[in-house]
């Protein structure tokens, strides 16, 4: 029964250096001239002695959820740094962040318009 407890004990402490170490267990084994089916054994012998009441306690955090109805804060741009600008020939649209989606698409077809009227 000693020699058992003593066992216990040297493979608990090999299974805890293994872990830290970061090694694979293959390579741990190369290194500490184990037997890797003896440290898969022990690995599982000793998790398979945890009793549920000895792991490690789940913490829960509080989340919160905002409503899908609620706008979304779009990130505003520096007066003088626009997020893009668009220049075709003479033409130059600067663009900020947050710019209206619909507003940009019609610019954008105008200016297509424009430049497919002067390649005619």
């Amino acid at each position: 029964m000693l020699r058992d407890m003593a066992d216990v004990e040297a493979w608990a402490k090999r299974v805890a250096e293994w872990r830290a170490s970061g090694l694979t267990a293959k390579d741990f084994c190369a290194k500490h001239d184990l037997q890797l089916s003896s440290l898969r054994y022990w690995t599982y012998r000793l998790r398979a002695a945890v009793k549920p009441s000895e792991t490690t306690a789940v913490r829960l955090l509080p989340v919160a959820i905002k409503p899908q109805d609620a706008p979304q804060s779009i990130p505003q741009a520096e007066p003088h740094k626009p997020a893009l600008t668009v220049e075709l020939g003479a033409a130059r649209i600067v663009v900020p962040v947050g710019v209206d989606r619909t507003t940009l698409k019609t610019v954008l077809d105008a200016l297509g318009e424009h430049a497919t009227r002067g390649a005619r």
